[in-house]
């Protein structure tokens, strides 16, 4: 009887974040499928460089989230085949696929649609490239049904980092307090991912701005530990 050959592929996904779980998740359950996969899964930041042991590892394959320009460089190295989950500082040189922005955009325009909301809104973060791309479609979609986007972006670098984008966000509280004293309400607001609409609802709060009767927010990644720290709890979009 011969033996099923048992294909090694290394893990470069973090498990900090509801995106990366799911990915995780996803894969195992291929994996167990399949019944000939062997997972090497290191725990590790989004922003991580390549660990020390991938250069010498001789594996089948790599499913990597790769952030760094070290990362791509480090997985262009190995010479196997390789799908980048991240999508970005890959893009032409390694295969790779990310969230649909045009299914993430309409399902919350269409649920804020639903609960009656006319007026919208989009949060993001300036320099991050899944945030200009749900931006540039929610514009395309709400025009389309005959309504304009009120957008702000807190300033960044272009290309930057998921957590410099964040941390950003993070220094940028008053800007956006300002935006939100601005706006016609009620008003829908998509936020770019769960970790912009926690900032969002926090800013609501402290320009005394009801959540959801003044502006209803919706997030993204439905983040099982960012969500339930809201308040009231995230309403978010599941990729």
């Amino acid at each position: 009887m011969s033996r099923t050959h048992i294909r090694q592929v290394a893990l470069l996904i973090e498990s900090s974040r509801a995106y990366g779980r799911g990915l995780l998740r996803g894969i195992a359950a291929y994996a167990q499928e399949q019944g000939n996969w062997s997972l090497r899964h290191q725990e590790m930041a989004i922003t991580a460089d390549a660990p020390p042991w991938l250069a010498k590892w001789r594996g089948d394959g790599v499913l990597v989230r790769a952030e760094t320009t070290n990362m791509v460089r480090a997985i262009q190295n190995l010479g196997l085949p390789a799908i980048d989950l991240r999508c970005w500082r890959s893009a032409g040189t390694i295969p790779g696929f990310d969230t649909d922005a045009v299914s993430v955009v309409r399902l919350a325009v269409d649920h804020l649609r639903d609960r009656g909301y006319t007026q919208f809104g989009f949060c993001g973060f300036g320099g991050a490239n899944y945030s200009e791309r749900r931006l540039a479609e929610m514009r395309s979609y709400v025009r389309s049904l005959g309504y304009d986007v009120v957008a702000y972006e807190s300033p960044g670098p272009k290309n930057t980092t998921t957590f410099g984008a964040e941390q950003s966000g993070m220094l940028d509280q008053q800007g956006l307090a300002r935006w939100l004293t601005s706006l016609d309400t009620p008003i829908g607001v998509l936020a770019c991912n769960d970790i912009r609409a926690q900032q969002l609802v926090n800013a609501c709060h402290e320009s005394q701005l009801h959540v959801p009767d003044d502006v209803a927010v919706v997030g993204v990644d439905n983040d099982d530990v960012i969500c339930p720290l809201c308040l009231p709890p995230l309403t978010s979009v599941e990729p």
